[in-house]
């Protein structure tokens, strides 16, 4: 039986052999150098690689938004075709696209709901531009056959430059999915989808005959990620973006990359739809966003239209999504509370 003596010289033993392995795998021995310069060189690799796409951005926001058409390398309108047909006419980015549009010396074709507002928008911009104009009277809720081939009859002969598919609806002020009718929820998507989804397709087949042509699609910032309150009028802007992405991924990667389509997914512009009267610099005013805007047509086939709207994406894309989806939700309750005391003191 071995003495205490011993015991303690074995456990001495033990403990010199212990601490001399450790020392083998000290941090400051090499062999620990080489994942910590492995790592370092890829962490080196990955924030260049961000910093590289950062610095792209900017430059390319600054040829696009501060210089113009002939420095960012956009689109001339003139050489796609005659005629610019844009659906949502009569007011806010869609008669601003409409004017700009004329600016730039194509014929425009004026399709919205209301006779009145349409000849009124026709006759300024003959006098304004000079060009020449038509007018369709289309409600887009209505999805027959029918209607969409009156349209289809008009624009068949008509060598169409551009189309821009404006015509939206929204709801009157911020609320659960459930407390509209579900009238509301299939006009929005008839409205918002399907008139896009039947416009194109009438359209595109001349474009694509022609070898030339523009299809912008105006989304919304609420179809970039789910937005609460106003879920189905985000759903259907989230499927306006990825429509036009993938098809414009179709054409790029197929037999026609000279036809671009564009989806402008835009933050709040002082227009009727969104309910605002006075313009900022986050706000702008409509004209001036789609001038923005279509200084992107042929740069970039996802825009949010504007600096300031770029800017306000960039901001937001470096929030985690979950915390800006609470922050929106508590925007959009706040709305919904003004709008509710106000209606209730009006009545």
């Amino acid at each position: 039986m071995p003495s205490q003596s011993d015991s303690a010289s074995e456990f001495d033993r033990l403990k010199r052999e212990a601490l001399m392995n450790s020392g083998k795998n000290s941090p400051g021995d090499s062999s620990f150098l080489i994942p910590n310069t492995v790592f370092a060189f890829v962490g080196g690799i990955i924030a260049a690689y961000y910093i590289f796409k950062f610095v792209k951005a900017s430059l390319n926001c600054i040829k696009v938004f501060c210089f113009g058409r002939s420095v960012s390398g956009a689109v001339d309108f003139n050489k796609l075709g005659e005629w610019a047909v844009v659906t949502g006419a009569t007011d806010g980015i869609g008669k601003a696209y409409a004017e700009e549009l004329a600016e730039e010396g194509l014929k425009i074709c004026l399709i919205s709901r209301s006779q009145d507002k349409l000849e009124q928008t026709a006759k300024e911009i003959e006098e304004n531009s000079g060009v020449e104009t038509k007018i369709i009277v289309m409600d887009f809720s209505d999805t027959t056959d029918e209607s969409y081939n009156r349209i289809e009859e008009v624009l068949k002969d008509l060598d169409i430059a551009v189309l821009v598919n404006n015509v939206g609806m929204s709801f009157s002020y911020p609320e659960n999915y459930i407390q509209y009718p579900i009238k509301s929820h299939i006009d929005m998507l008839n409205i918002n989808c399907h008139s896009l989804l039947r416009m194109m397709h009438m359209v595109m087949p001349g474009m694509t005959a022609r070898k030339r042509g523009a299809v912008i699609n105006i989304s919304s910032a609420s179809g970039v990620s789910p937005t609460a309150l106003l879920s189905s009028y985000g759903a259907s802007k989230a499927f306006v973006l990825s429509l036009s992405k993938a098809v414009s991924t179709e054409i790029l990667y197929g037999s026609n990359p000279n036809i671009i389509v564009q989806c402008v997914t835009p933050f709040f512009v002082k227009t009727k739809l969104a309910g605002i009267r006075k313009s900022s610099f986050f706000v702008p005013e409509p004209n001036y966003f789609a001038q923005c805007a279509l200084n992107t047509v042929g740069v970039w086939d996802h825009t949010y239209g504007c600096l300031s709207h770029e800017l306000q994406a960039a901001a937001i894309q470096l929030v985690p999504s979950f915390v800006s989806r609470i922050i929106v939700y508590r925007q959009l309750m706040a709305a919904k509370v003004r709008y509710l005391k106000k209606n209730k003191k009006a009545n």
